[in-house]
């Protein structure tokens, strides 16, 4: 639970910053991003590392903004430390930080593509402090790797994209609506099969709204007591502003107002303001129905063996 809030976090991080760039979630190539494993740093420097390469992948087009098939894996592993010595003794540590992008489907590995990190410091936290800030995500070697990870992704999709359509008719004959939503809501609007997707996206959002309103309501309010915000803004964004639970919504959103943290504002204001304004219905469902395939496909990528 606590991985599945945690890359939440980051997936309402970075929605804002790629809206800001871009407005229709339908034209990214999503990918989801695993928060960095490693025995060797401490969480400090993993979370550093997380939003680096957070950012790294939204800055070179590739979204961690809904969900999708791929998956994201960094790792991080210390290759050498050592000693400069002279009138101010210096740690030195030489890393790799490796990214491997899988099939969350399969679990078989798409690509993968490393590079070397270095840092000095006065003490070993310093050393390492510089060695993660090293990472460079406007690199030439890393802009190519994503390119090419684009590249082999948009092909993925136009092969598969008929696989996935007969799939999620499967979920929705099944009342799996959530899996539906996740399969559908994944194929980016540059595939041939996009179109067709859509119409089979709205009825099982529809349907998912219906099945499921009740319970996310239920389960955004019990977090709101508990002073869980973010959880809770993650339940009312799955709910969709048009749902059946709507009036019980934004009173809600009313109540959370008093309450909301900074790191939650702009989220909350957009949520609120998508209540009260029609016109923003249309992005708001594009976000809720990424949301909900976000939220399956980091569920699945947590089971997938590293």
């Amino acid at each position: 639970m606590k991985h599945l809030l945690y890359t939440v976090l980051f997936f309402f991080l970075f929605c804002f910053e790629g809206f800001a760039q871009k407005s229709d979630l339908s034209s990214d190539l999503g990918i989801v991003v695993f928060p960095t494993q490693s025995a060797e740093i401490a969480p400090v420097f993993k979370n550093k590392m997380d939003a680096k390469v957070n950012r790294a992948f939204a800055k070179n087009g590739v979204y961690n903004l809904r969900g999708s098939v791929f998956g994201a894996f960094p790792e991080f592993h210390i290759l050498e430390t050592g000693k400069i010595e002279g009138m101010a003794n210096m740690t030195t540590y030489k890393g790799e930080l490796t990214i491997t992008v899988k099939n969350l489907l399969t679990g078989a590995v798409f690509t993968s593509f490393a590079q070397t990190l270095t840092g000095a410091g006065k003490n070993q936290r310093a050393a390492m402090n510089i060695t993660v800030n090293s990472f460079k995500g406007t690199s030439s070697s890393f802009k190519k790797e994503l390119i090419q990870l684009r590249e082999k992704m948009t092909a993925y999709y136009q092969e598969e994209c008929e696989n996935l359509l007969a799939s999620a008719e499967i979920f929705i004959s099944n009342k799996e609506y959530k899996k539906a939503i996740a399969y559908l809501s994944a194929i980016p609007a540059q595939v041939d099969c996009y179109e067709a997707a859509q119409p089979k996206l709205q009825q099982s959002y529809s349907a998912f709204q219906k099945q499921n309103c009740s319970n996310l309501l239920l389960k955004a309010e019990m977090a709101n007591k508990r002073g869980k915000n973010t959880e809770a803004l993650r339940y009312i964004e799955m709910m969709g502003v048009d749902s059946p639970c709507r009036q019980e919504t934004t009173y809600l959103l009313q109540r959370i107002e008093a309450s909301i943290e900074t790191k939650n504002k702009q989220k909350f204001q957009f949520l609120a303001k998508a209540y009260k304004d029609n016109l923003l219905l249309k992005r708001a469902t594009i976000e809720s129905q990424a949301a909900i395939g976000s939220a399956y496909f980091h569920a699945l990528g947590s089971t997938t063996k590293r």
